[in-house]
């Protein structure tokens, strides 16, 4: 019998034109050619494992900077954070730690996940000091390309193994007790 959890939401964040949007798009096999997004998008998965299915919330939002005052609102209550560079723009990827600071100091999203998009181009980067360098901060390192669908499918197994773990373990150790039930009192109102 399969267990479905609640929606898990997940937020997408990086700069513009990293892939973002083509990442969400090759996942739900659309090939529509996309257009920078403004504010945020959402989509909902249905990701199964085992004997599991998990439903994702993913919240795709703008990398531009005049879009960026929007990205606290969406982002809150996220369970998951997917900080998206491009692998052949070294701008992109200069703004990684500052995209880790703020999902983690201001929005308190628990799990990191970052992607080096577009790995079907030439990269600047070398992926395993990369995988060693995100590791060491608990923090898992993928690289993908929306283009040839590369690396897509990994991604969002991820997501949904660290959300079902975190699930399990927080419906595990939850435990419910029941309010105390209220005395009734014959008290006549006053006046």
């Amino acid at each position: 019998m399969l267990t479905e959890t609640q929606p898990i939401k997940v937020v997408l964040v990086g700069d513009t034109q990293v892939g973002k949007t083509s990442i969400v798009n090759a996942y739900a096999r659309k090939t529509e050619k996309t257009v920078p997004t403004i504010g945020a998008n959402s989509f909902s998965f249905a990701v199964k494992l085992n004997d599991s299915v998990v439903n994702l919330s993913v919240w795709d939002t703008a990398g531009q900077e005049e879009f960026k005052c929007l990205v606290p609102m969406y982002a809150r209550g996220a369970q998951v954070a997917v900080v998206v560079f491009d692998l052949s723009n070294k701008d992109s990827f200069n703004s990684v730690n500052g995209w880790i600071e703020s999902v983690v100091e201001d929005y308190a999203i628990p799990n990191i996940i970052v992607v080096g998009n577009k790995v079907d181009l030439e990269s600047f980067c070398d992926y395993q000091n990369l995988v060693i360098e995100y590791k060491d901060k608990d923090i898992e390192f993928l690289q993908t390309s929306a283009v040839t669908g590369a690396g897509i499918d990994t991604l969002f197994y991820s997501i949904a193994t660290k959300t079902l773990a975190a699930t399990t373990a927080q419906s595990e150790t939850t435990t419910f007790i029941p309010r105390p039930q209220l005395e009734e009192t014959n008290n006549k109102p006053c006046c």
